[in-house]
């Protein structure tokens, strides 16, 4: 009787140790597939978001057009500016490391220097004097920003085996446009240019400061203006004659 309970002690004390080892094995191998996963899991949000970053234009990155424009500043440089923003960021660069990103931030930045010549064309027509040469010389670095742009699309699509449609006479024509605007640049080398947009922003803001003037005094103002009114009348006034500045435009092309 006693060899028997002691028997019956024994196979439980092995059934319980068995046990435990086993739920251990089983623990230790669900904490290592939960880790591979943990790993393969990154490894493979890493491998996506490197192909992604490759997607949006790593070597030519988008920029909007006030931050890539040269028509602020002094004439003569508009050529080697152009080139700084279309074309050195692909030195160097082998053909198989640009991207479809790459190619579509370049042509929606050309397009962009395009579009934006006809705001230049309406500023134009409301400025005078000098201010209007300055705008004048900013739209010629204008047209050759926008020209280095195109070329540099035609050239990089014809390397890169895009289709494109007669691409010799294309490029032929883009050229001489160039060397035409890029020849009045030069010529201006030295005088003040303009964009548009500072144009634009400096008259919105005056006009603000003018209207706030005129709300304050109203009364006074009023009788001066009588006076001034009184004065005009018996003074005949001479007019002015605007400054003439020699800045040369381009023809439309």
């Amino acid at each position: 009787m006693n060899s028997f309970l002691m028997m019956a002690s024994m196979s439980v004390l092995v059934f319980l140790l068995l046990s435990n080892s086993f739920h251990s094995l089983v623990d230790a191998k669900s904490t290592s597939s939960s880790k591979s996963d943990s790993s393969s899991t990154g490894s493979s949000s890493s491998s996506s978001s490197s192909s992604s970053g490759k997607k949006t234009g790593e070597i030519f990155p988008f920029r909007k057009y006030e931050d890539f424009q040269i028509s602020d500043g002094v004439a003569g440089q508009a050529f080697e500016n152009a080139g700084k923003v279309f074309v050195e960021p692909f030195a160097g660069v082998p053909l198989e490391k640009i991207t479809k990103g790459d190619m579509d931030n370049l042509l929606k930045m050309a397009r962009a220097a395009r579009q934006n010549e006809l705001l230049f064309n309406q500023a134009l027509k409301k400025a005078k004097g000098s201010n209007k040469s300055a705008l004048a010389a900013g739209k010629i670095a204008n047209k050759v920003l926008k020209l280095v742009g195109e070329i540099q699309v035609i050239e990089l699509q014809k390397k890169l085996n895009i289709k494109q449609v007669d691409v010799p006479a294309k490029l032929a024509e883009h050229q001489k446009k160039l060397t035409k605007n890029t020849k009045v640049d030069r010529s201006n080398k030295g005088k003040k240019m303009v964009s548009y947009l500072s144009t634009s922003s400096s008259s919105s803001s005056s006009s603000s400061g003018s209207g706030s003037g005129s709300g304050s005094g109203t009364g006074s103002g009023s009788e001066k203006t009588k006076s001034k009114s009184k004065n005009k009348t018996k003074s005949k006034t001479k007019p002015k004659k605007e400054e003439k500045e020699e800045t040369k435009a381009s023809p439309e092309d």
